[in-house]
C-alpha cells in the first residue's frame, strides 16, 4: 500500500480542502498542516473527524501566526523545517490541497 502525505495549506474556514482531504486518506497516510491550515489545530470540532490518521503541522507557521506550539492537542505532532523534510522522504507520494 502507498502511504500518501496530505499536505493543506489553507484554512479549514476558507476551503472545504480539509474536509475533502479526510474523506480521501487511507490507513497509513498522514496529514501536514501548513499556511493557514494551521488554524485548524486549535479548533476541536476539526480535529474530532481525524480519527486515526497522523496530523502534523509546521510549527513555523504557527508561530508565525501568533499559535503557542505548547498548547496543541496531544493528537497534533508539531515539526519544524527538517522534519517536514523528513516527511516528505517518508511518505511514497505527497498531495497537496
Amino acid at each position: 500500500m502507498t502511504r500518501v502525505l496530505h499536505l493543506i495549506s489553507k484554512s479549514p474556514s476558507d476551503t472545504v480542502a480539509w474536509s475533502v482531504c479526510l474523506d480521501r486518506t487511507a490507513e497509513g497516510d498522514a496529514i501536514m498542516l501548513l499556511g493557514d491550515a494551521v488554524y485548524a489545530c486549535h479548533h476541536q470540532a476539526w480535529l474530532a473527524g481525524l480519527g486515526d490518521r497522523q496530523l502534523y503541522v509546521l510549527a513555523p507557521d504557527m508561530r508565525a501566526r501568533g499559535l503557542q506550539v505548547n498548547d496543541l492537542s496531544p493528537l497534533v505532532h508539531p515539526v519544524d523545517f527538517e522534519g517536514f523534510v523528513d516527511l516528505t522522504v517518508a511518505f511514497e507520494r505527497i498531495i497537496s490541497w
